[in-house]
């Protein structure tokens, strides 16, 4: 079926008149005659009882105007609905990251500016996250430490350096801090392989030729908190990720300078849509977090 030829005999069967009917369409009215012959003439068929300057359908006609009526409903409610979710007016956000610290105030501005958005943000490390974003589980993220990638778009997003902490009864509780070559004494909590802040952590120790002995690998930072926080070990942690927990202490790393860049994240062959341009415009306006070092 054209839908072409389809909807000019829907307008003139509604209208009445060839004339208003191309009318309404935009196009001559010798156009929209050829394009209802041609549905005529496909099906040897005929549709419209014409009489002077006035049609109506013929009984043929009227059962596929009933049905051709319920198509361009249908038609106009899509339409609709891919208006308003192109403005922005319902639909789903769906955010990712590696630190719930970063995306809150996106997510809290966005939720202002776009009230009528179902929000959502999933966390993981970041390669999880990036993945996710590439797979198109999630429409947008703020990871750490993206690499040139033509299938992403990235604005900068802050940056925060990496500490380490301990319980507030460990040694270095007290000091003003540690070096890298310290952490080969201790007993280290790591993060699992896919984490951006190991990767900073493990290139400074390479930097300063310091190799750890003793380790315990966790999942997420939360578990490292935990276990810090039971005195089995030290930990490593992007500083404004501590937060505030009085069993812990941050502790300043004294010969190297660990930063993680954060990024907000979008795809690229998505740059264009409302959600990826609302993200970016969010991002535009809010004042870019981040610890007194280097952003």
């Amino acid at each position: 079926m054209n839908l072409v030829w389809l909807r000019a005999f829907h307008a003139v069967a509604r209208d009445g008149s060839f004339t208003r009917a191309a009318e309404r369409l935009g196009v001559t009215q010798p156009t929209l005659s050829a394009q209802v012959k041609s549905l005529e003439d496909q099906y040897g068929v005929s549709l419209l009882d014409r009489h002077g300057r006035t049609v109506e359908p013929t009984a043929l006609g009227q059962q596929l105007m009933a049905m051709s009526q319920r198509l361009f409903v249908a038609a106009e409610e899509a339409e609709e609905l891919m208006n308003r979710a192109g403005e922005l007016i319902e639909g789903e956000m769906r955010f990712g990251t590696d630190a719930p610290f970063h995306v809150a105030p996106l997510l809290a501005a966005f939720g202002r500016r776009h009230p009528k958005l179902a929000l959502s943000v999933s966390i993981a490390n970041g390669d999880d996250t990036l993945d996710a974003l590439l797979r198109h589980r999630i429409d947008a993220a703020v990871i750490a430490d993206v690499q040139n990638d033509p299938r992403l778009v990235a604005e900068p997003f802050g940056a925060s350096r990496v500490a380490a902490f301990v319980r507030r009864d460990h040694p270095w509780a007290g000091q003003a801090g540690v070096r890298m070559a310290d952490f080969a004494e201790q007993t280290v909590i790591v993060r699992e392989p896919g984490s951006r802040t190991r990767r900073v952590f493990e290139a400074a120790l390479t930097a300063a030729r310091a190799k750890l002995v003793r380790t315990i690998e966790v999942e997420t930072r939360e578990a490292g908190k935990e276990v810090v926080a039971a005195g089995l070990g030290v930990g490593y942690i992007a500083d404004l990720e501590l937060g505030h927990d009085s069993r812990l202490t941050r502790v300043p790393i004294i010969d190297a300078d660990p930063v993680i860049r954060e990024y907000a994240v979008a795809l690229a062959d998505r740059a264009q849509l409302a959600l990826s341009r609302a993200f970016f415009a969010v991002v535009a306006d809010l004042p870019i977090p981040g610890s007194d070092g280097p952003t």
